[in-house]
């Protein structure tokens, strides 16, 4: 297959998708939408009206909180049983249900027969094909990327090949959202990544450099291939010295030389991830050079930890407000509004990551085959640890917003089997699945029941696709048997909700959680009486203000206000997506909504 990248741009030039691509299909019926775009129609209806909407949302915020059992948990992966030290050690990951019987992992199939269920299929030229999102960019996955890399940990060490051997039970996560790519797991880590400057405008500020005029972070590697002594309590990026580049020690020699200082081993796995640390780091400096204008007489540790704050909750906030809203289906904006009705929730508790949720972030059908970098296309494996496409003359020559442009010029692929690249990503899938085994998370019908959404009692009630129950039914025997991570992609899903109801449920669920019960925006953190001594008055200010990816970029790259309106929008969804049936639901409702007014009128006048 001719390399071809997927872009949105391209369509305006009457561009027909790349050979190996198919648009997504939802199998569901008219009805079925119709019905679904009147429920969502009328929750992002009742959200926007003004006092109403903003009970609705809290509700709606504490639904998705609350699915499933709250925390703490009873059980954890320590054991199979409860125990003084499973309810209290955190170096194992938390449990949404019991352990599955021994009998019932024995006998499910092969790890490398299921994986096949993941690969995608090829065509009569033995190409890949890939099934095209319809409402994604690939700045969705690039932020759930990083999102799970800045607090989900799973512990690993390294064989004598250099190759990454997991422990699926065990975390080396604080739990809570940190942006441990940002500013390290530890303090030895942080420090490192810091100026630790007492100059005036270098307060709290992280360390950088310039790159073609612009903010980078400094590089991990000397020229000799070495970590930097500045920089020897940062982590590996897991991966680079292992098996995969082995045979090729020049490539790998040449990927080292762009390597960016990060605090996380996984923050320079591909361009996507750096060039969004990369703003957040920049986002860190401008609101410590803020707050230090603003209280001169602070010092270096009182600005950074100030600034880290501030940089936190509008993380936080972005994770709801942004990546959430964009999960959802109700085409409504939830905001973050942290008061009484969160704090005295009877799911606002201490955060303890599952297995499940380790588990299921695994979205590596979501990559496309393909992605240009400045004038070249590549492919997954090309680009990983390549973070000189972002600096280089062929690539973005170092220009952050051509950077981003470049991201949401690009559509994500469909979350759905048979769409992972057949190579590196069903690796990951086979890791996925390995974990889930290990850690003994039962049955996707169990979890469906848990989360009280129907059990499938055939696999005709997993996906109306005829071919692929055939293929879950010859994998697993019976529907009973279908895994928690096979079953979370494999369920259908419309168009809107970019994943299946049992998926969104368990993302909702977990984000919310984690989000909502950061120590930053609990009770006696988050209000106008302290607010302004932990986030500075400028800081809180900002805090206060609903956050937008494109609105950080804008302050922080090249050009200012001047956005390039020619280009894609900053934005994870396609400016050109619309539910399908929408303008038809509107008009009926519309309709409807004319009547009822109508009626009320006669009825007052007789």
């Amino acid at each position: 297959m001719t390399k071809q990248a997927v872009l949105l741009s391209d369509r305006a030039k009457g561009k027909p998708l790349p050979a190996g691509s198919l648009n997504y299909v939802d199998c569901s019926s008219n009805m079925t939408r119709f019905t679904s775009n009147v429920k969502n129609q009328a929750i992002s209806t009742l959200l926007k009206v003004p006092v109403l909407g903003k009970q609705l949302n809290r509700i709606a915020s504490g639904k998705a909180a609350s699915s499933g059992t709250n925390r703490p948990f009873d059980l954890s992966c320590k054991s199979d049983y409860t125990s003084y030290e499973s309810l209290t050690d955190y170096t194992y990951y938390g449990r949404h249900l019991p352990s599955a019987d021994q009998e019932w992992l024995d006998n499910l199939p092969p790890i490398e027969k299921v994986a096949e269920l993941f690969k995608r299929k090829k065509d009569a030229n033995n190409n890949e094909e890939q099934t095209m999102c319809i409402k994604s960019t690939m700045l969705f996955p690039t932020f759930a990327q990083h999102l799970i890399d800045s607090f989900i940990d799973t512990v690993y060490h390294y064989d004598d090949d250099g190759n990454v051997v997991f422990d699926w039970k065990r975390t080396e996560t604080p739990h809570d959202i940190g942006l441990l790519t940002l500013y390290g797991k530890t303090i030895p880590e942080t420090k490192q990544l810091r100026k630790q400057s007492e100059t005036s405008g270098e307060k709290g500020k992280l360390k950088s450099q310039l790159v073609n005029g612009e903010e980078w972070a400094p590089f991990l590697y000397d020229s000799n291939g070495k970590v930097k002594e500045e920089f020897n309590k940062l982590p590996v990026p897991q991966g680079i010295d292992g098996k995969m580049y082995a045979a090729r020690p020049q490539v790998r020699a040449k990927l080292k030389e762009s390597i960016f200082a990060f605090g996380g081993s996984r923050t320079n796995l591909t361009p996507n991830i750096s060039a969004w640390n990369t703003l957040l780091l920049r986002e860190h400096n401008r609101i410590a050079g803020l707050i230090e204008e603003e209280n001169p007489t602070w010092d270096d540790e009182r600005v950074f930890q100030t600034a880290r704050n501030c940089t936190l909750v509008i993380y936080l906030r972005l994770v709801i407000e942004e990546y959430i809203n964009h999960i959802t289906a109700y085409g409504v904006d939830f905001e973050i509004e942290p008061e009484k009705w969160m704090w005295d929730a009877p799911w606002y508790k201490r955060n303890w990551i599952s297995a499940e949720f380790a588990v299921l972030y695994r979205w590596h059908a979501v990559i496309p085959s393909l992605m240009k970098w400045g004038k070249n296309t590549h492919t997954t494996m090309d680009y990983l640890f390549s973070n000189n496409l972002l600096l280089s003359d062929d690539g973005m020559k170092g220009n952050l917003r051509d950077c981003f442009h470049n991201i949401c010029d690009h559509r994500a692929t469909n979350m759905q089997l048979h769409n992972s690249e057949g190579g590196f990503m069903v690796g990951r899938d086979k890791s996925a699945l390995e974990m889930s085994r290990s850690c003994k998370l039962r049955s996707f019908s169990e979890y469906c029941g848990y989360l009280g959404t129907p059990a499938p009692e055939s696999f005709a009630d997993i996906t109306q696709d005829k071919d692929l129950q055939k293929e879950l039914k010859d994998v697993y025997g019976e529907v009973k048997n279908v895994e928690f991570w096979t079953g979370l992609i494999a369920k259908d899903h419309s168009c809107e909700a970019i994943m299946s109801a049992e998926l969104t449920k368990f993302v909702a669920n977990d984000a919310f959680n984690q989000a909502l019960t950061h120590p930053l925006l609990s009770e006696h953190v988050f209000n106008a009486t302290v607010g302004e001594k932990v986030f500075s008055k400028v800081g809180y200010a900002l805090c206060c203000e609903v956050p937008s990816i494109a609105d950080i970029l804008q302050r922080n790259s090249e050009g200012g206000a001047d956005f390039d309106k020619t280009k894609p929008l900053i934005t994870m969804t396609d400016p050109e997506y619309e539910i399908p049936l929408c303008t038809v639901t509107k008009q009926i409702l519309h309709v409807i909504f004319v009547v009822i007014l109508a009626i009320a009128a006669a009825a007052l006048l007789q």
